[in-house]
């Protein structure tokens, strides 16, 4: 039996890996959701959907009353992915490893969410499969937060190695703007160059943040980062650019203040004669290591606790007061064309959580 349904799983992963869940692919989504209501066919679930600006979603839980909202554990999954080679959604098995895109991130999470849900007979946990985590959740997690949707205790099934992350960073997304003045690039004197702007800009900004390096302590890893992820402006050689835009991608710590750092930034832009034209972000993640159900899951698969730079989305619920953590199976490359998951930790996740659920 325990062969069977680590096959099972390895079976479901790759399956969820073949439909191509990108966010331009909303109809790759409802196939992944029509194989995941095809499996449950039969046991008794309910299963809600839902849909905001595009991105669907699904509540699915056992028994008693029909629109619950409230339930003890709910199981967080999502099954988009980033884009990748087609190739990469053709799933390889090989080595005790399953090759491929969202192997790890996060299709081996929501095979066990799907094998648990088929399986453990109890109306105390939900599982919730979301769209559009990859690019912030809004549609998703947080709208069905939104919507009300709670439980004592959510664990996002995220790849985890198998250890219990209970802090996460917050995301700031942030579109500084420059305006200049366009003249044949001979004559530069006579124009304002609005990529000038934004480079004075940034390189003030950038003396906010930590200098990290590979070697760094993780106390400094954990501080906040600045990514400048794009700069654009121009469009031919021999123009100066009257219009020029960065996006700065942030991640930070509980202890910072998001909207902090964007005034500082608003500040910092005014003076080079920017303005932040967009300003975008999530919350942080955090859960006391002291919580009931988090040393639960601990005992049980006697996993380390621990914390990640990148985000989940349980932020919603921590940001609503639930304790939630992320725990999940090992791999490795996530979002890389070598993105893998291991299958013998498939097993050993659904063990560790179906004795949580009905112990």
């Amino acid at each position: 039996m325990d062969r069977d349904i680590g096959r099972q799983l390895t079976d479901i992963t790759c399956k969820l890996v073949s439909f191509k869940t990108t966010e331009d692919r909303p109809g790759e989504v409802e196939k992944a959701y029509a194989y995941v209501k095809g499996v449950l066919k039969g046991c008794g679930a309910h299963i809600e959907e839902f849909e905001k600006e595009g991105k669907k979603s699904m509540v699915i839980y056992r028994g008693g009353k029909k629109g619950r909202k409230h339930f003890k554990t709910i199981l967080l999954c999502h099954m988009d992915v980033v884009p990748g080679r087609e190739e990469l959604f053709t799933p390889k098995v090989s080595g005790g490893r399953i090759h491929g895109r969202g192997s790890y991130d996060m299709k081996a999470g929501c095979a066990v969410a799907l094998m648990l849900m088929k399986n453990v007979d109890s109306d105390d946990f939900a599982v919730i499969y979301t769209a559009d985590e990859e690019i912030g959740g809004k549609n998703g997690t947080a709208f069905l937060v939104g919507k009300g949707y709670r439980a004592d205790f959510v664990i996002a099934l995220e790849s985890t190695d198998c250890k219990v992350v209970s802090e996460r960073k917050g995301v700031l997304r942030i579109i500084v703007s420059a305006k200049g003045k366009s003249v044949h690039s001979s004559t530069p004197w006579e124009g304002i160059n609005a990529l000038d702007k934004l480079i004075a800009a940034y390189a003030e900004i950038r003396k906010d943040f930590p200098v990290i390096k590979p070697g760094s302590s993780d106390a400094v890893k954990f501080r906040k980062t600045l990514n400048l992820a794009r700069m654009e402006g121009g469009d031919v050689f021999n123009k100066i650019p009257d219009d020029a835009h960065m996006y700065l991608d942030i991640r930070f710590p509980r202890r910072d203040n998001p909207d902090g750092i964007v005034r500082r930034i608003k500040s910092i832009s005014a003076r080079h004669k920017c303005r932040v034209s967009s300003a975008w972000q999530t919350p942080t993640l955090f859960t006391d290591r002291k919580d009931a159900n988090l040393q639960k899951l601990v005992r049980i698969g006697k996993c380390e606790v621990t914390k990640r730079y990148g985000a989940s989305d349980c932020r919603y619920f921590s940001k609503m007061g639930v304790p939630a953590v992320d725990f999940g199976a090992k791999g490795k490359n996530h979002h890389g064309d070598g993105e893998y998951l291991e299958t013998g930790s498939l097993k050993k996740v659904y063990d560790i959580l179906e004795k949580f659920l009905t112990e």
